[in-house]
C-alpha cells in the first residue's frame, strides 16, 4: 500500500479518483523519486558508489533510508538538542584551625563548572505505521503526536471514507446522502429522533429499477417522473419476492426488520418506524402537513416539510391506471395484514393528517428504506 508520508524533504503528487466509489491512493516521491514497492525488501536496490546519497521510500514499514555508498541507512531525525550545562562546583570546605586555634588563612576554591551534557541521540526520532485501516494511516513518529493521513482521494482531495464517498468526482458527506451500489444512484439521507427512537432514513423515494411494468413503474410510463418521484412498486416488488411468491392472494408476512428492495444496509421502513415520526410533531393531527415537501403538490398546497422528509406527491397506481400525482403521496411499510393487503401510510394535499390504511398489494406505490442502525 502506498500512502504519504510527512517527511520535510517529500514533494507529493496526487492520483485523480476515477468516477465510481473506488478510492485512489496518494503516491509519495522524494526528492530522488525512489519508492520501495510493498513486499519489497530494502537489501534488493542496491546502493553503491554510484547512488551515494540517494533516498528511498519504504511503503511496508513507512520509513525512508539513505545510501552512504555501502549500505541504506535509516534516515533519522534531526540533531538532539545539546545536554544542559552542568550545575557551578560547591564552595569548598574551611581550612582545618591552625594550632594554637587560628583559623586557616586559605578558604576552599570554588569547583569548576560542570561539562556540558552530550548532545541529544538523533536516532530516538523515527517514524512508523501505527495503523492502517478503512483508508485512513495513522503515522507515528516518536518525537511527536500522531498524524492522521487519508489515503482516499476524490480529484485531489484527501477525505476519510469512514465519514464521506467520491462520486463521479463530487464528495459526499457519509450522514446526509446514500449510494446504492446496485445501480450507482445517489439519494439524500437524513436522521429523525434521538436516543433508542432515531433512525436514519431516506428521504427521497427509491428509484430501483425491478421487473418494469409488472412490478414497478415510473408515473404515465414517464421516465422523468422516476427521477423526481420515484417508482411505484406492488407490495412483493418492495419485499423483493415475486407476485407468485407474495402478491395478492399470496400469504408472506416478514420478519421486521426486513431489507427487501432497499440497498444494502437498509430496510424497508415499518409501522413502527412511521409511527416515531409521527411522534416528532409538535401539534396534534398535523404529521401530514409537517412531512410534506414544501413544494409540487396541488393547487399550491405547502407543507411545512418541518423534519426535512420531503414527501413528493408521486401518485399511486392501481389496475393499469396511473392517479393522484400532485395529489397523493403514499408508501408501502413491511407489515403484512392478510393475504390481500399490507400496511401503508399517505399524505394528500387537502388534509394536515397522514391516511393510515390497508392496501391491495397489487398497487403501486412509493417506498423509503431506513438504515439498519440497530
Amino acid at each position: 500500500m502506498r500512502f504519504i508520508y510527512a517527511m520535510p524533504f517529500l514533494a507529493l503528487f496526487f492520483v485523480a479518483c476515477s468516477d465510481d466509489t473506488s478510492s485512489e491512493v496518494v503516491d509519495v516521491y522524494d526528492d530522488v523519486n525512489q519508492i520501495l514497492a510493498s513486499g519489497k525488501k530494502l537489501k534488493s536496490v542496491d546502493c553503491d558508489s554510484t547512488n551515494i546519497g540517494e533516498k528511498l521510500f519504504v511503503v511496508d514499514s513507512g520509513a525512508s533510508y539513505f545510501c552512504d555508498g555501502h549500505d541504506w541507512n535509516l534516515l533519522k531525525g534531526g540533531d538532539g538538542k545539546q545536554g544542559k550545562q552542568g550545575a557551578d562546583g560547591k564552595k569548598g570546605a574551611q581550612g582545618d584551625k591552625g594550632a594554637k586555634g587560628d583559623s586557616a588563612q586559605t578558604k576552599g576554591e570554588t569547583g569548576a563548572n560542570g561539562e556540558k551534557g552530550e548532545a541529544g541521540d538523533s536516532s530516538k526520532v523515527n517514524c512508523g505505521v501505527a495503523s492502517d485501516s478503512a483508508g485512513v494511516i495513522v503515522l507515528k513518529c516518536s518525537d511527536g503526536e500522531p498524524s492522521v493521513l487519508y489515503t482516499a482521494l476524490c480529484g485531489n482531495s484527501g477525505y476519510d471514507p469512514e465519514k464521506q464517498f467520491c462520486f463521479q468526482g463530487k464528495l459526499y458527506n457519509s450522514t446526509e446522502f446514500l449510494i446504492d451500489s446496485r445501480d450507482n444512484q445517489v439519494y439524500r439521507i437524513a436522521l429523525f429522533g434521538k436516543g433508542d427512537s432515531a433512525r436514519t432514513w431516506m428521504v427521497e423515494n427509491l428509484n430501483y429499477a425491478l421487473n418494469e411494468g409488472e412490478q414497478s413503474w415510473c408515473y404515465d410510463n414517464n421516465e422523468e417522473n422516476c427521477q423526481k418521484y420515484g417508482r411505484l412498486y406492488t407490495w412483493a416488488a418492495v419485499l423483493n419476492r415475486s407476485e407468485e411468491e407474495c402478491g395478492y392472494g399470496q400469504k408472506c408476512n416478514v420478519a421486521n426488520p426486513f431489507r427487501g428492495l432497499c440497498p444494502e444496509g437498509w430496510h424497508v421502513s415499518t409501522k413502527d418506524e412511521w409511527q416515531m415520526l409521527f411522534k416528532l410533531e409538535k401539534e396534534k393531527d398535523t404529521a401530514g402537513e409537517m412531512l410534506r415537501s414544501k413544494t409540487g403538490w396541488k393547487e399550491d398546497v405547502k407543507g411545512t416539510d418541518a423534519l426535512g422528509f420531503a414527501a413528493l406527491p408521486g401518485g399511486y397506481y392501481e389496475e393499469g391506471v396511473f392517479h393522484g400525482k400532485s395529489e397523493t403521496a403514499l408508501f408501502w411499510t413491511s407489515n403484512f395484514i392478510d393475504k390481500f393487503s399490507a400496511q401503508s401510510y399517505g399524505m394528500t394535499y387537502d388534509s394536515k393528517d397522514v391516511t393510515y390504511e390497508a392496501l391491495d398489494e397489487d398497487m403501486g406505490l412509493s417506498l423509503r428504506c431506513v438504515k439498519n442502525d440497530r
